[in-house]
């Protein structure tokens, strides 16, 4: 029987995707030590700052960004493929297959989030708020073309 465990691809790039959200930490910390006692917190839709508060605010970004990384490492991790919805009829026989093609699907979307978790604590750290539109639209993109190459590929390994 093929191993249900994840492989070293599956491996790297969850591992990538916290090591990404412990550089936004990191940047957050010091960020929280080194800027002034007031910082533009909020931006608003042409960059410009409309808001402004303390530094300890950047960690905020790092927390917000575990939370769904966690939920998703959690059922990458821990939910059985049958349990998932699927949108085919799962076939037995490749349930490893289909199971890992999911899993690689999640760790990408971790990976996504840290990167952009990443970003937007460096644009808080640099008070600027241009472009953060901008990356908010090519996040949505990505995970969506991410989670239809998963569902894709995970059908064609089902129909093996």
């Amino acid at each position: 029987m093929k191993k249900m465990y994840p492989s070293n691809l599956h491996k790297f790039v969850e591992f990538s995707a916290f090591t990404v959200l412990i550089i936004s930490f990191f940047i957050s910390v010091y960020g929280m030590n080194t800027l002034p006692d007031n910082i533009a917190i909020h931006f608003d839709i042409h960059g410009n700052p409309d808001r402004y508060g303390s530094p300890k605010t950047l960690i905020l970004t790092s927390i917000l960004m575990m939370i769904p990384m966690g939920i998703i490492s959690i059922c990458a991790h821990f939910v059985d493929v049958e349990c998932m919805n699927l949108t085919f009829k799962l076939n037995k026989i490749n349930k490893v297959e289909v199971r890992k093609s999911i899993q690689l699907m999640m760790y990408l979307l971790e990976l996504e989030f840290s990167v952009f978790g990443l970003f937007i604590t460096l644009k808080s750290y640099n008070q600027s708020g241009s472009g953060i539109l901008s990356a908010v639209l090519v996040l949505v993109v990505i995970m969506t073309a991410t989670i239809v190459w998963g569902m894709k590929d995970s059908k064609r390994k089902n129909d093996m």
